[in-house]
């Protein structure tokens, strides 16, 4: 998302649905068996963690929008405790399915989480410091980065 880099206090409103959309993907479970929907919902994990990252304040407003949330529970995707905290656990989740680049991307945004103030990531505070340490010293197996972006737009595309 060139738009957000060059503008990140700007870009989000304009791709609200777009963001939207993404965390319905980033959210939903049915790609247990399927290689290429795990690829397009790590993909889709990244871009949010790199938005809460870039825009925290803006992330905050689009999980909290009611109408998103009455979406994705009208979906059947189940919310632990809010939507924030689901990304965590996909995160956390999805990590080995994650290129370095995006783990990256995922750790930043889970030491992102970590300065919140939101008692539920002290539950989480195991998992969340193991992928952080374990991205910073790089011990975690990384697939590769071949799959260009225009697989990637096509797996987008399958999905809807």
């Amino acid at each position: 998302l060139l738009i957000q880099q060059l503008f990140p206090q700007e870009a989000p409103p304009l791709i609200s649905s777009a963001l939207q959309k993404l965390i319905f993907i980033s959210l939903s479970r049915d790609d247990e068996h399927n290689p290429s929907r795990t690829t397009v919902r790590a993909s889709s994990g990244a871009i949010l963690a790199r938005l809460l990252v870039m825009n925290t304040n803006f992330s905050a407003q689009l999980l909290s929008e009611p109408a998103l949330l009455a979406n994705i529970q009208q979906s059947g995707i189940s919310l632990k405790d809010n939507l924030l905290l689901s990304l965590v656990d996909m995160w956390i989740d999805k990590v080995d399915n994650a290129t370095a680049i995006q783990q990256k991307e995922y750790a930043m945004a889970l030491s992102v989480v970590l300065t919140l103030q939101i008692p539920q990531v002290i539950d989480k505070l195991d998992d969340i410091l193991s992928v952080c340490t374990t991205v910073i010293i790089g011990g975690r197996e990384v697939k590769t980065e071949d799959d260009s972006r225009w697989r990637y737009y096509k797996l987008f595309l399958a999905w809807q």
